[in-house]
């Protein structure tokens, strides 16, 4: 198997933009859940079907489950981010593609992390909202909507990163 260049590519602007709302959507996941956290009942939803409904309860505590997982998830793929030689590509890395590649595969985590730790905040704030308005949940649509649009970016930029010359 053939030895990938190590080469650390350059942030652009546009990725230091993305990393910055990722720090902001895991902090304010978490400062939104300590605030809510004493006004909520004891038992919450701790899972959800399909079709966006409530179908699990647990103690209230379980609401940290939420971002503790989102952190987790957020730190593995920024480190993750650091070796983009170690990763799968669609294409072979040679010296000279590999700039280009690692860029765009970088670009990709980050943008998927953003999207993670967006669809996280979206469970928290319905979570928290279900106890309080006793809603029924996330719906259909939304719940689609979480499965597909982390697909969105690894399609993209695959697709991108195969035409890329």
């Amino acid at each position: 198997m053939p030895v990938k260049p190590k080469i650390k590519p350059e942030l652009k602007l546009t990725d230091k933009l993305i990393e910055l709302s990722s720090l902001i959507l895991l902090f304010g996941m978490w400062v939104y859940i300590l605030i809510n956290y004493q006004e909520l009942p004891d038992k919450i939803p701790t899972h959800y079907n399909f079709h966006g409904e409530a179908d699990a309860f647990g103690s209230k505590n379980s609401i940290f489950i939420i971002p503790v997982i989102a952190t987790f998830l957020y730190l593995g793929l920024f480190l993750l981010n650091r070796f983009p030689h170690i990763l799968n590509y669609p294409k072979k890395i040679t010296p000279d593609n590999a700039r280009k590649q690692y860029a765009l595969m970088t670009r990709m985590i980050r943008v998927l992390n953003l999207i993670i730790l967006a669809t996280f905040l979206i469970i928290a704030i319905k979570t928290i909202n279900y106890t309080e308005e006793n809603s029924k949940g996330f719906g259909s649509w939304l719940m689609i909507l979480i499965l597909i649009t982390p697909l969105l970016p690894i399609i993209y930029y695959n697709l991108k990163s195969i035409k890329e010359k």
